[in-house]
């Protein structure tokens, strides 16, 4: 969604951030289109989002703003988007029959490549983060593993010949495996309104040193290590071996803001195996994730980090 000089114009007036100078699509996103709004008074970003404002969005918004007030309660030591109000006193606007809402622009870059230095801060600002949030009480999100079996068996009985198709099958055994040790798994332990995509892309540096995060919209109450299997699977692989350097220089550094358990120290590679089952039932799906090139990808970096997170456990 592009907006035009005019509506940026007419959303700086609700928030009342003065003449607009410019207004322009901000890069990455998967789902939330979002735009740099640069006025007399500063830079904001317009959070457009880009899926349906139901029941369900909405209760997802309202607990991301119950975070990010917490955050600004317990003054978090790094910068986030916080929602500014506008004129009527709420953060929700409407333009185009889209929802969206407005924050300050955070200064500084994205840096997509990693050493023990950066994880190091990563690891750091995670630990704070879950130190903030461990007060807010909510439901425990789940993965319906019926579900996912039931998609298996489809997946298994197609005869399709695309190129996403032919991977999924070949790979599912080794799914299969793994979604029948993820049924043996109780997570329960030191729930907290995950992060849940806190890794290189959504860590903001300056000089080297993170200075703030953002993309807050996909937190769910889960054990707070799923953050931290997350950011592993993600930046502590290569292909299916991990860094173990990398991977105890993390959870050092972790633990010297915010003790884990060694129950939950255990469970950070369970928790991969766990979840990478529903990212492969998603990005299996024929109907496509942006492109089949990208759901290969992404399913070939779900199948690799699967292997090594086993060979870990014991499985393989």
């Amino acid at each position: 969604m592009k907006l035009t000089k005019a509506e940026a114009q007419k959303i700086s007036n609700e928030y009342d951030l003065g003449k607009v100078i410019s207004i322009s699509p901000l890069e990455g996103g998967w789902v939330n289109p979002n735009q740099i709004l640069k006025t007399e008074r500063g830079k904001y970003v317009v959070r457009i989002l880009g899926v349906e404002y139901n029941k369900k969005k909405k209760e997802q918004l309202e607990l991301e703003f119950v975070v990010l007030k917490e955050l600004r309660s317990k003054k978090f030591p790094y910068l986030f988007p916080y929602p500014l109000e506008n004129k009527k006193g709420i953060h929700i606007s409407k333009i185009r029959k889209k929802t969206f809402w407005v924050y300050e622009f955070i200064e500084g870059e994205v840096n997509k490549s990693m050493n023990i230095k950066k994880l190091k801060e990563v690891a750091k600002v995670m630990a704070l983060y879950h130190k903030a949030v461990k007060g807010i009480k909510g439901k425990p999100h789940k993965l319906n593993l019926d579900f996912i079996e039931s998609r298996y068996k489809k997946i298994f009985k197609t005869k399709s010949k695309k190129k996403v198709s032919l991977f999924t099958k070949k790979n599912l055994p080794l799914m299969e495996e793994s979604l029948e040790y993820s049924k043996k798994i109780d997570f329960n332990e030191n729930l907290v309104p995950c992060h849940f995509d806190l890794h290189s892309t959504n860590i903001i540096y300056s000089k080297n040193k993170v200075k703030g995060i953002i993309d807050f919209d996909n937190i769910k109450f889960y054990p707070r290590i799923m953050d931290i299997s997350h950011f592993v699977k993600s930046c502590l692989f290569e292909e299916s071996v991990l860094k173990k350097e990398w991977f105890n220089a993390f959870l050092k550094e972790y633990n010297k803001h915010n003790k884990l358990s060694k129950k939950e120290e255990r469970m950070i590679f369970p928790m991969i195996i766990y979840y990478n089952n529903r990212f492969f039932e998603l990005f299996s799906r024929e109907d496509g994730w942006k492109t089949p090139e990208s759901s290969l990808h992404l399913l070939n970096w779900i199948v690799n980090t699967t292997k090594g997170s086993m060979r870990e456990v014991g499985l393989k």
